[in-house]
């Protein structure tokens, strides 16, 4: 497969590939990088942009900055251009590697390719908001687990994602390949090697499968509010399992929250119409 953006890269099974996959918040995006990187000789490359969005000297979020002395954050957060360049540094001997981005860390640099990483195919991964930001406001207002005790509009909005999908599009004259998360958790091997066979990376069967516990080069164990499901898991969840698919009534959430879901749902269906189908 062609690589879509900065210099030529191998397109040959034997040759290193680049993919960086793009999502909104609890999206079921680490359980589909876990996926790949359950594969032999991946490097997985993890939201870069976090640092720079909450702590840089660019920082966009006001998150942390109540009680937190984030005054010597800066010099080891850098900024989003750094965090580019890490995306594009050499990784000598690996097959694949595989990023995994919010495109919220982007929020108001999307206008042109300045700060989206060269050499990559760039993938996304939209859900319902319906879903996706009930169980986004759950996890945003569990001090106790999270440290956090807020919700936010501006870490649920899909206008950035919207953004990124259309500047993708127009700057490579294709269309994206664009997963939905009820799709991908109803047929987990279908769309899995749907999505491998759109990017070039080999499919094999035990990629669907793992051990319970922590992941090397991952932080994912330490954030159990974010992250138990998958810690605990052994392979996809069956839709009905998940418990964030069982939102409470939405009358009964915040108006903030209310509002972000309705802001959120003509994004949504709209990217919805984008994506990929076994």
């Amino acid at each position: 497969m062609k690589c879509l953006f900065g210099s030529d890269m191998a397109t040959s099974s034997s040759e290193q590939k680049r993919v960086i996959l793009w999502a909104v918040p609890r999206s079921c995006s680490t359980v589909l990088a876990k996926c790949i990187y359950n594969k032999d000789n991946v490097k997985l490359l993890l939201e870069r942009n976090f640092k720079p969005f909450y702590f840089g000297e660019e920082r966009l979020s006001n998150r942390y900055s109540d009680g937190v002395d984030t005054s010597n954050f800066s010099s080891t957060t850098g900024n989003f251009k750094k965090s580019k360049a890490e995306y594009e540094e050499d990784y000598p001997g690996f097959d694949l590697i595989f990023g995994k981005e919010m495109a919220v860390y982007l929020m108001g640099k999307l206008d042109t390719m300045d700060y989206i990483p060269s050499g990559y195919q760039h993938t996304f991964l939209i859900r319902n908001p319906k879903q996706a930001t009930p169980d986004l406001y759950k996890c945003l207002t569990d001090k106790e687990r999270n440290g956090c005790d807020h919700f936010d509009k501006l870490e649920a909005t899909y206008k950035p994602i919207h953004q990124l999908f259309h500047l993708i599009k127009k700057e490579t004259g294709q269309t994206p390949v664009l997963i939905d998360a009820d799709d991908l958790l109803n047929d987990p091997a279908g769309i899995v090697k749907r999505y491998c066979s759109l990017t070039g990376i080999e499919f094999v069967p035990s990629m669907l499968q793992w051990e319970a516990g922590s992941t090397k080069d991952t932080h994912w164990h330490r954030w159990p509010g974010w992250y138990e499901e998958l810690t605990t898991s052994t392979g996809f969840k069956k839709l009905e399992e998940v418990s964030s698919q069982k939102p409470p009534d939405l009358n009964d959430l915040p108006v903030e929250v209310q509002e972000s879901i309705q802001e959120n749902m003509p994004l949504y269906e709209e990217l919805k119409e984008y994506r990929i189908q076994v």
